[in-house]
C-alpha cells in the first residue's frame, strides 16, 4: 500500500525523466487562444490562472481558481478538490504531460505571475490524499525567479516534471521583467499514481 510518504522518502523535490518540449510555444498559444483570469480574486496579488481541469469544462476560472473553501462558505456549496477532474479545451495543448495522470487529476491549471507577483510563504495538501507535480513552462529560472521550499531555493529546468512536497512550508516569486508561467498539476494519492509517478523519476534519484 503507498502513500505519500513514499514519495517524500526521495525528497522534497525531484525531477523525474519526463520533459515536455517547445513549452514557451505553448505557452505562446495560450495567451493567443484563450484569456487567463485571476487567480484567487479575492486577494490583490498579480497573479491569474488558465485551468487544464475544471468543475465543468470551462475555463472561466469559477470556482476553480479561487478558494475553494472560502467559494463554498459564500455560496453555500460543498466543493472538493477531486470534483475538478474534466478537461478543458486547453488540456490538448500539454495531452502529452497531463495523460501520464488523466485517471487521478484534478484542479490542475496554468498559473501565471507577473513581474512583482509572488505566493506567500504557505502550505497545501495537508491531508495527504493528493500530491504535486509542477512543470516549469516559461521564465522560471532562478535567480529572477525564486521557488523556496523552507530556506531553500530550487532549481528548475523548464518544460521538465517534478515532484515539490508542497506540505512543506514554500513561496514564489517573480522579480523579473517578464511573467513566468508554471503548470501545476494536483494528483490524487493511490497505489497507481504513486507508482506511476516513481517510474518517471530519474535514475540518481532511486
Amino acid at each position: 500500500m503507498y502513500d505519500y510518504h513514499h514519495l517524500t522518502a526521495l525528497g522534497d523535490y525531484y525531477p523525474t525523466q519526463f520533459e515536455l518540449y517547445d513549452t514557451y510555444e505553448s505557452v505562446d498559444i495560450t495567451e493567443e487562444k484563450f484569456e487567463y483570469v485571476r487567480y484567487n480574486p479575492r486577494i490583490n496579488i498579480d497573479r491569474w490562472g488558465l485551468s487544464l481541469t475544471s468543475l465543468d469544462g470551462g475555463v472561466t476560472g469559477v470556482p476553480d481558481l479561487d478558494s475553494i473553501k472560502q467559494y463554498n462558505f459564500n455560496n453555500g456549496t460543498s466543493y472538493k478538490e477531486d470534483d475538478f477532474n474534466v478537461p478543458t479545451p486547453v488540456y490538448h495543448y500539454f495531452k502529452n504531460a497531463l495523460d501520464l495522470f488523466k485517471p487521478w487529476l484534478f484542479r490542475t491549471h496554468i498559473l501565471k505571475l507577473n513581474p512583482g507577483s509572488y505566493f506567500p510563504p504557505h502550505r497545501d495538501a495537508i491531508t495527504l490524499k493528493s500530491f504535486r507535480l509542477i512543470i516549469p513552462l516559461k521564465n522560471c529560472k532562478d535567480p529572477d525567479v525564486l521557488f523556496l521550499i523552507e530556506d531553500r531555493v530550487l532549481h528548475f529546468e523548464e518544460g521538465r516534471l517534478y515532484f515539490v512536497d508542497t506540505v512543506k512550508q514554500h513561496q514564489l516569486f517573480n522579480s523579473s521583467s517578464k511573467p513566468s508561467y508554471w503548470l501545476v498539476m494536483n494528483v490524487k494519492v493511490t497505489d497507481e499514481s504513486v507508482i506511476t509517478l516513481l517510474n518517471l523519476v530519474q535514475k540518481e534519484y532511486k
